[in-house]
């Protein structure tokens, strides 16, 4: 009796003898158990093996990430050098032209005297060679008066040449359509000249293209295009609101090129964008239930940024102040290519500003 009580029992079930000794956690097991304590140790390797899998392929995605951000990098570098490069020679052939402009009308001032010269010591002069003396004074008296002698070379800080480069995070709030962990670069230089092209309504374009301005109060009535079509690789386009008095939102987004202008916003089945964060049209239909027009989210002298990725077909609205971010996917059926910038203006003088566009392909 003494000898069965001494048996050790299975960790297990406290009821049989436990024949089965694991060499690992040094318990014993019956024979109904022994087989059970295996498989759960093999179920610990295998979640083991899984996060071992997991961490190896987040390391691999992040790799291909690095990479595919330093490749954006030595792109922004070469793009930088050109764009340095071509505006440095426009005003360098600028000057240039004026100069060889300025050699010419001094080769004639020289010729001239010349001709004076020679008919004082002739004493042969006639009312015609004052006549003709006179015009090419005149010539270059013009020239001097309307000619802008340049005296120094300043850089213009109200357009950048060159961004800042800046790697943003990974962001960790969802989007509107689904949660995107991505990386992305800030805008580097203005490849790509995005510009007003056409309004309707009260609105007028001014600047070269680069601001447009609401003449009156018309509740979303006035609409406003780019020159741009987008129809493949990634853009940002920035704008910047200088002026809202009203504070009534201004629509922001995109419109397939095949919808004809003086539509409505509320009833284009392709226009896709915000008037303000978290207020967002999907194919014409307001998705905010609230009937309020006024901004909660954005104030004068914010900058927006409208991110368009024809590839993945989406865009992304972002304020860079308070960096509220949000996504949309575009329907290519409501919203075929080429897709154009679209604004919507309601409020008396608001004027809204081009500032860059960058493209990535």
């Amino acid at each position: 009796m003494d000898a069965i009580k001494q048996r050790t029992l299975c960790r297990t079930c406290k009821r049989n003898i436990g024949q089965f000794k694991c060499e690992s956690c040094r318990e014993n097991f019956c024979i109904e158990h022994v087989t059970a304590h295996q498989q759960e140790l093999n179920q610990q390797l295998e979640e083991i093996l899984n996060q071992h899998r997991i961490c190896k392929q987040t390391i691999e995605k992040n790799r291909i990430e690095y990479q595919s951000i330093i490749d954006s990098i030595e792109q922004w570098e070469r793009t930088s050098i050109e764009t340095i490069q071509r505006v440095a020679n426009e005003v360098r052939l600028k000057l240039e032209n004026e100069n060889n402009l300025g050699k010419t009308i001094f080769n004639e001032l020289n010729n001239l005297t010349r001709q004076i010269r020679q008919i004082q010591q002739e004493n042969g002069l006639f009312e015609r060679d004052l006549r003709t003396w006179k015009i090419s004074i005149e010539k270059v008296e013009n020239y001097l008066k309307n000619t802008i002698v340049p005296n120094r070379i300043i850089d213009d800080q109200t357009k950048p040449l060159i961004y800042k480069l800046q790697i943003v995070p990974k962001f960790s709030e969802k989007s509107i359509i689904e949660e995107d962990h991505y990386y992305q670069l800030e805008p580097v230089a203005s490849l790509a000249s995005e510009r007003f092209f056409h309004c309707h309504g009260n609105a007028r374009i001014a600047d070269d293209g680069q601001v447009v301005i609401n003449g009156s109060a018309s509740f979303f009535g006035t609409e406003i295009r780019g020159i741009r079509e987008y129809s493949d690789g990634q853009h940002d386009v920035r704008l910047q609101i200088e002026n809202n008095p009203s504070k009534i939102w201004i629509f922001i987004g995109i419109i397939s090129k095949t919808q004809r202008m003086g539509g409505n916003l509320f009833t284009s089945s392709s226009v896709y964008g915000w008037g303000d964060y978290h207020d967002y049209f999907l194919a014409g239909h307001r998705q905010n239930s609230s009937s309020e027009v006024l901004r909660t989210h954005t104030l004068e002298e914010d900058i927006i940024k409208l991110s368009i990725d024809c590839q993945k077909r989406f865009i992304r609205y972002t304020n860079e102040r308070n960096q509220k971010t949000e996504k949309l996917s575009i329907d290519l059926v409501k919203c075929p290519f080429p897709w154009q910038l679209y604004l919507s203006l309601g409020g008396k003088d608001d004027r809204i500003r081009l500032l860059n566009t960058l493209a990535f392909f």
